[in-house]
């Protein structure tokens, strides 16, 4: 345990049971006011030392976002895992699809043609429209650099796309899923709907 609150609420259902708890080097009755003492104590070393990690990992964190290093984790496509390295292979896939949707293409057939070519996302599974918008949206194609939701400034690894390229993608999802949604709230029949929801970008679902 490291969270007061949890011990506590052990310790509430050992006030309607006989609880023992065994461990590794020692046991704990829960009815015993010395061992609750002391269980408490050690769960409040344990939280504060929980608190700590979390705040050194969070200072760390910062540190690599000031500097505009990339932030870790899942492998992005287009780049190694570090998010250093650009994988050229992979990055001619990425240019395509910014240059076909800015095309008109949608992201549901870009993700077909890509299923269809056997081209996997960087976890390994199959494009679909969610997974391309999710790449179009994504700022570290463009070498900006996130922290907390908010741009930080430039990154320090290469972009696969121009700046200026991704803000003017930017720019039409937002007014094609803007043209969506208000395609979607109004009345609609069957001669009129589908060719409204294509005007209005109707692959942005």
């Amino acid at each position: 345990m490291r969270q007061p609150r949890d011990l506590e609420e052990l310790l509430q259902v050992s006030d309607d049971h006989a609880i023992t708890l065994h461990g590794e080097a020692n046991r704990r009755d829960l009815a015993d006011p010395d061992d609750r003492f002391i269980l408490r104590i050690e769960v409040a070393h344990a939280c504060r030392s929980s608190d700590d990690t979390s705040r050194r990992l969070k200072s760390a964190m910062q540190d690599r976002a000031r500097v505009g290093k990339p932030q870790g984790g899942v492998r992005r496509f287009g780049y190694t895992k570090d998010g250093m390295t650009i994988v050229e292979e992979e990055a001619e896939i990425v240019r395509e699809v910014f240059d076909r949707y800015l095309k008109e293409e949608g992201p549901a057939p870009i993700a077909k043609d890509l299923h269809r070519w056997s081209i996997r996302t960087a976890g390994g599974k199959a494009w679909t429209g969610g997974t391309v918008r999710s790449l179009l949206d994504s700022r570290h194609v463009a070498g900006i650099r996130m922290h907390q939701g908010e741009e930080v400034g430039p990154g320090t690894w290469p972009a696969i796309i121009d700046a200026g390229v991704w803000a003017e993608t930017r720019t039409r999802r937002e007014y094609r899923s803007a043209a969506y949604r208000e395609a979607l709230s109004k009345p609609c029949s069957v001669t009129t709907c589908c060719a409204a929801r294509r005007c209005a970008g109707g692959a942005e679902r």
